[in-house]
């Protein structure tokens, strides 16, 4: 028994050694953006565009590029469109490398710089998939992301699918470690989710999801550039989902979308808190007109919608409380539109909404000051705070 013991151990080190070189080979093939020999899936069987808005991203544009054309399904059926929004740097001379070195699945187009939401616009504009994703180009795609989502494909759905989306892992590229994003608790196993009886789902990233262009362009959505500096995802993900009561949503759960935080902080999202827009136009033509498009659209505002403006706003309560001195770079009267458009945007949100947030920023301390700020109304509070 302990002769086989011992050459079961040695077995499972030399298999498990076997398999870490077998690894490190299909690493250099897919670095250079060829698809790995020993990893070859089915070809997508219906055609995706890759949306990919780009601006000065030199230092991880190349890595992003790379985890594309490695996709084990390798290209056909595959574009990815590369809109340059003014680079300053290396970034679009690499892309036109790489759409030279694959013309036929890597597009390269360059405008003078927009915004994002720009950028997504005119890649929407040249798009010719079934199905658009708007990955991000300091990002890291899976290798087997196309596969997962060619699979779902093949299946059989209830209704028609308008989106299918994936949880965000945070990858801190200096502390080389990952972190779960707040809201992956909801993608714990696939489901499918007609979107009439969607109550609880909060989707705000369009860079892990895939859309069924045909509705987008039936519906005549685009990215608004007001909204500023972020929510633009949010904003065209729910007027979407809001404006589509028929059809089904699928969350599946891996691979998760690597969303890389880059050590610098120097990211739209990292520099956002300190900008004026993110307590004015953010909350003016993001927060509030996505409700008020929720109630021309539906006669309401459908309580997924509620929970969507309610855990976004919810970090301003985060970052403000007991550290008033973070908005004193706002003007006295950019304080004021400020106050003004946050007491507009909770008029929307019900109180049985705030009293059963159950992610996110909105923890039991903020449900007791909302309700009895906004809503004239005492939390029976059991609760008991450990520090």
């Amino acid at each position: 028994m302990l002769k086989k013991t011992g050459l079961s151990k040695r077995l499972s080190k030399k298999l498990k050694s076997l398999r870490k070189a077998i690894r490190s080979f299909e690493q250099k093939f897919e670095r250079r953006g060829y698809r790995s020999p020993f990893k070859i899936h089915p070809p997508l069987v219906e055609k995706v565009s890759l949306i990919v808005p780009t601006y000065n991203v030199e230092q991880y544009i190349e890595e992003f590029l790379a985890s594309v054309t490695s996709q084990t399904t390798g290209l056909r059926n595959l574009e990815a469109i590369i809109v340059d929004d003014g680079s300053t740097d290396r970034s679009g001379e690499i892309a036109q490398a790489w759409a030279r070195r694959f013309p036929k699945t890597i597009k390269y187009i360059r405008q003078e710089n927009r915004g994002a939401a720009a950028a997504r616009n005119t890649g929407l504009d040249h798009a010719t998939g079934e199905w658009v994703s708007f990955p991000d180009p300091d990002d890291i795609l899976d290798r087997k992301w196309l596969h997962t989502f060619n699979k779902e494909l093949k299946r059989k759905h209830g209704n028609e699918v308008l989106l299918i989306a994936r949880p965000i892992r945070f990858y801190y590229d200096e502390l080389n470690t990952y972190r779960s994003h707040p809201l992956a608790g909801q993608y714990v196993c696939r489901s499918e989710l007609r979107v009439e009886e969607v109550e609880d789902f909060i989707l705000l990233n369009a860079n892990g999801t895939f859309f069924r262009r045909k509705t987008i362009e039936g519906m005549g959505i685009r990215f608004d550039g007001n909204v500023r500096p972020t929510f633009e995802d949010g904003h065209f993900i729910n007027r979407l989902i809001v404006s589509c009561p028929d059809k089904s949503i699928v969350l599946l759960p891996k691979p998760p979308y690597i969303y890389r935080k880059r050590g610098a902080l120097n990211s739209l999202v990292d520099r956002s808190r300190n900008n004026p827009l993110w307590y004015t136009s953010q909350i003016r033509y993001g927060y509030l007109d996505l409700l008020r498009f929720a109630v021309r659209k539906s006669g309401e505002v459908p309580r997924f919608i509620q929970r969507v403006v309610l855990y976004d706003v919810g970090w301003r309560f985060k970052h403000l409380l007991n550290h008033a001195e973070r908005a004193a770079f706002l003007s006295d009267s950019q304080l004021q539109e400020f106050k003004t458009l946050l007491n507009e945007v909770l008029t929307y949100i019900e109180p049985k909404t705030i009293r059963e947030m159950d992610c996110g920023p909105v923890t039991e301390e903020y449900k007791v000051g909302l309700l009895s700020t906004y809503k004239d109304e005492d939390r029976s509070n059991d609760f008991i705070y450990l520090h």
